[in-house]
């Protein structure tokens, strides 16, 4: 096992159905091998007063980690989530991380009855501020409840990697349902070039070759020596490559945030969708 103290993760969703489901994937024994890490689910609940009058009771036995879902129907909150987020945040500062749970993401952008039923286009924004919101709240993760494939693989990865101190944003099915909707209504305009596409926003072509090799999964150690090669140069410093991420960001006018760099570069064309590592 990767830490042989065990993550303790207190779970918040309004539908019982889905804490149980939760429960069951995060005390599978074998998938927390397969996944390296130990979890213990301290506690379930169904809403927010009964979270904070548990962490109120047991002051000394506080999560690791809260799994908290988006959407609380029953209290009529849609983004409930981020508020319970900001609360938490206000009340325990950086001593209890989050996981936002959301189903939004269910259902495949490109099936013909979720086609009917939303705009694709408002869809990619919406989900782009929804994440956004999520981040400035305090989120260190954002997550889809696809219950047919991707529950277990994603919430365990979102665990594991705010255990060791990352963040977890650009996960697959909301990737996924972006790219969907992107070649299927976005691009049916003219196709532009991506180095055109980088004019637009006053990318160089290091600028656009970071983004591509961002896409790639490659940390930035990686991307340092490989523009250095690309481009003849004798060396990048990791600050440099820092420092140019946080100008790309600037450049795309969003948050310096890789996860929503790289969902800007694939909504705008700079970065192909068969580059992208998910």
């Amino acid at each position: 096992m990767e830490n042989t103290k065990k993550i303790k993760v207190i779970i918040v969703d309004d539908q019982p159905t889905v804490r149980d489901g939760y429960k069951a994937n995060l005390c599978d024994v074998n998938l927390q091998k397969e996944f390296n890490i130990q979890i213990e689910v301290l506690a379930d609940f169904p809403d927010d007063i009964s979270l904070f009058k548990y962490l109120e009771d047991n002051a000394k036995t506080k999560p690791d980690i809260i799994l908290l879902d988006m959407q609380f129907k029953n209290m009529g909150e849609p983004t409930g989530g981020i508020r319970i987020t900001r609360e938490i945040k206000r009340k325990f500062k950086d001593l209890i991380d989050i996981i936002i749970v959301s189903g939004e993401f269910d259902y495949p952008a490109s099936s013909s009855s979720y086609v009917k039923e939303k705009d694709i286009k408002k869809m990619i924004e919406e989900t782009s501020k929804v994440i956004a919101e999520a981040i400035d709240a305090g989120a260190r993760g954002f997550v889809s409840r696809n219950v047919e494939k991707y529950s277990s693989e994603n919430l365990f990865r979102a665990i594991r990697s705010i255990h060791r101190g990352e963040e977890y944003f650009f996960n697959a099915p909301v990737l996924k349902t972006i790219i969907a909707a992107f070649l299927q209504y976005v691009r049916q305009e003219t196709f532009v070039e991506p180095h055109e596409r980088a004019k637009f926003f006053n990318l160089d072509d290091i600028d656009l070759t970071h983004l591509q090799m961002m896409a790639t999964g490659k940390p930035a150690k990686e991307i340092a020596v490989d523009l250095a090669k690309a481009f003849e140069r004798k060396e990048y410093s990791i600050q440099a490559i820092t420092q140019r991420q946080e100008r790309i960001a600037d450049k795309l006018g969003i948050i310096n945030n890789s996860n929503l760099i790289l969902m800007k570069a694939v909504k705008e064309g700079l970065v192909a969708v068969n580059q992208v590592d998910i």
